[in-house]
């Protein structure tokens, strides 16, 4: 039957729908949490600089430049 074959179809796919979502949310918890670390591990990174003299100060600079927005995980800006 044509009708029970749709009804099947659409449970299908509302299941993939929802195990998208699923998926998705579990992502983007991971994700956050990610940039947490992200933040944290920065701050602990500028307090051990802040510990220590650098042996020049080009090598302070190469250190505490932050990254361009395509390597820090961002989206490149055009300009």
């Amino acid at each position: 039957d044509e009708v029970a074959e749709l009804q099947r179809a659409l449970s299908d796919s509302h299941v993939f729908v929802w195990e998208a979502r699923d998926t998705a949310a579990r992502l983007q918890a991971e994700n956050d949490g990610l940039r947490i670390q992200e933040a944290e591990d920065r701050r602990k990174i500028q307090h051990l600089l802040a510990l220590v003299e650098p042996l020049s100060p080009d090598a302070a600079l190469l250190v505490r430049a932050p990254l361009p927005p395509k390597a820090a995980g961002g989206t490149p800006t055009r300009g």
